[in-house]
């Protein structure tokens, strides 16, 4: 039976070893619960960063994390108090090139204040690796390049390459198809091709950049061939090689013009003959100053012609081993060498008159008038031939055979031939017309009773009854009244 005093020290005794064990148990359970940090660390988010988040590649664009994401992870580890909600702020150092041994990217993440239940920031870095460029095929836009053509080749990427700024060409001559060997040689310059005829391999090279890895395209043959070149042409001509002209139509030596030429060839900084010209006949006389000139450079061949004629020459090439003409609409191939022939034809000359048609007969020829033209050519060097009717007809020409160089002096109707000899630019022009010499009018003689004479001018005229009376030296003048002339 216990005593009131057992019973008061049992219950103390409750009491302290309740005291004692209430801390026991309670921390017991609190060792139990998986207690939340409430800071960030670096460590959290390099877990984050480790768990597929290290490693990116360039894209030309800024790389970032997806933030919910990230930040979902986070609260994980930190956990939340109820009712206060979570900020935090996200910042990028070196997140858009390729990340380098000295430059990594980094994020850092810092807790806003107004989250109050958690401090401080973490920060982890990740790395941007260089891009690879996907090449496409070098294309080609010809199988064949004609000698010294522009080779056209161009790399053109797809949507997602980029980078692709500076692209070169390596070339090769010995290039295996079946063991994919071959020396490769720089291409520096593909707007004319320095290769000979042959059969070549190329392929384009995409040099490494900050942000892409080198790559190469893949090999593509092409053949350089000899070239052809268009013909050259006369301008105006009938045909591409021929010209006729008439001096009439230009007044002046014209300037006749072959052009298309190409007289050189510039590669490299060097200079090479491509074309020149020769004559293939003999000019036409009077014309051996003529020279053919090169005009614009080289374009163009041109020539005066300083006289009537037909004019022949021809353009050769120099380079027959890379260069040829030919004609597509002509039974012509492979040509070499094209001639042209020019005729440059002569005028047609035309007299229009002849004066004077009428003139009063004189004493002395040499005071008559001078005969003279009006001519296409103009008046000069024409000559003239004289002939009586025939047989008193006005409208009857002579034969060529009547005319002659001397000229009537009695009064009538005569022909006359005026011609004009052929000249370096006109042709020949004859014209026949008819010319008369008026009988000279005087005054009547007047009787001198005093010596029994008539006077006639300077001169003395007398009757055949009077002239046993003369003595002494006179000049008789008899009128022919057939011809009306004074003898």
């Amino acid at each position: 039976m216990t005593t009131k005093s057992q019973t008061k020290r049992l219950s103390l005794f409750a009491v302290l070893l309740s005291f004692l064990i209430l801390p026991l148990v309670l921390a017991f359970t609190a060792c139990g619960e998986d207690k939340k940090p409430t800071k960030l660390t670096n460590d959290m988010l390099n877990e984050y960063i480790q768990a597929g988040h290290s490693t990116f590649v360039y894209t030309g664009n800024y790389i970032t994390f997806d933030e919910d994401e990230v930040l979902a992870f986070l609260r994980e580890k930190i956990g939340e108090i109820e009712g206060l909600e979570n900020e935090y702020e996200v910042f990028y150092e070196n997140n858009l090139h390729a990340s380098t041994a000295s430059q990594k990217a980094r994020v850092t993440i810092r807790a806003k204040q107004s989250a109050k239940h958690i401090e401080g920031q973490a920060t982890g870095e990740f790395t941007i690796t260089k891009a690879i460029n996907n090449v496409p095929p070098t294309e080609i836009n010809e199988d064949e390049f004609g000698y010294r053509d522009a080779l056209n080749f161009t790399v053109i990427p797809d949507a997602g390459t980029l980078g692709v700024d500076t692209v070169t060409f390596k070339y090769s001559t010995n290039y295996d198809t079946v063991t994919k060997q071959g020396t490769w040689q720089d291409l520096p310059d593909t707007t004319q091709t320095p290769l000979e005829l042959g059969v070549y391999y190329v392929k384009a090279i995409i040099p490494g950049t900050d942000d892409y890895v080198s790559v190469e395209g893949p090999v593509q043959p092409f053949s350089v061939v000899q070239k052809q070149l268009t013909v050259p042409f006369l301008e105006d001509g009938q045909t591409w090689n021929e010209l006729d002209l008439t001096y009439d139509e230009h007044k002046t030596a014209p300037i006749i013009k072959v052009k298309n030429c190409q007289r050189f060839q510039n590669m490299a900084g060097q200079t090479n003959a491509l074309m020149d010209w020769n004559w293939s006949a003999a000019r036409p006389a009077g014309a051996e100053d003529v020279n053919l000139r090169w005009q614009e450079g080289g374009r163009v061949l041109a020539f005066i012609p300083t006289v009537c004629g037909e004019y022949r020459f021809h353009i050769k090439l120099v380079d027959t081993n890379h260069y040829y003409w030919e004609l597509e609409d002509e039974e012509m191939s492979r040509l070499q060498q094209v001639e042209f022939v020019v005729r440059y034809n002569k005028a047609d000359n035309t007299i229009f008159s002849v004066s004077p048609t009428t003139y009063t007969y004189v004493a002395d020829v040499t005071q008559a008038p001078e005969f003279s033209v009006v001519a296409t050519s103009g008046a000069a060097n024409a000559t003239f031939a004289f002939a009586d009717l025939v047989d008193g007809d006005i409208t009857t020409q002579p034969e060529d055979t009547a005319f002659g160089p001397t000229r009537p002096t009695n009064a009538g109707t005569y022909w006359v031939r005026a011609t004009i000899a052929e000249s370096n630019y006109y042709k020949q022009a004859v014209y026949y017309t008819t010319f008369t010499i008026e009988p000279q009018q005087v005054a009547e003689p007047t009787f001198d009773e005093t010596t029994a004479a008539y006077l006639y001018a300077n001169a003395k005229a007398v009757s055949s009854d009077k002239l046993a009376n003369i003595f002494g030296t006179s000049k008789i003048m008899l009128l022919n009244e057939e011809t009306g002339e004074y003898e």
